[in-house]
């Protein structure tokens, strides 16, 4: 019975070495990769994929409506009500502005004459 213990120590080992190899003729050999062909199969889906997913994705009819609405949402039609209050608000700091500096130029004139 030694013997019997010996050889299934030698198929085990052998099977646990054969794990990436496979059996030919009871020889393990390498297993063959998939070759140039599957390389350059390869590199032309890893170039056309991105490729074609954008120009799938990048057809006007796919973003025209999302990009309106935000372009609504940021910048929203002006209301003529409210432009012409932001005018008359300008046009008031001006005017104080404007004050200002004639009261203070004409403080310095007034020192100057003294």
């Amino acid at each position: 019975m030694p013997g019997a213990s010996i050889q299934k120590d030698e198929t085990s080992n052998s099977s646990t070495k054969c794990q990436t190899l496979r059996k030919n003729n009871n020889k393990c050999t390498p297993l063959k990769m998939g070759g140039w062909a599957l390389e350059i199969g390869k590199m032309a889906l890893y170039m056309t994929f991105p490729v074609a997913m954008f120009h799938w994705f990048n057809q006007p009819e796919y973003f025209e409506k999302w990009v309106t609405d935000t372009r609504r949402q940021l910048y929203p039609p002006e209301n003529p009500q409210h432009r012409a209050e932001i005018e008359k608000c300008i046009r008031n700091v001006r005017e104080r502005h404007d004050q200002e500096l004639l009261k203070a130029l004409e403080e310095m004139e007034q020192k100057e004459k003294k």
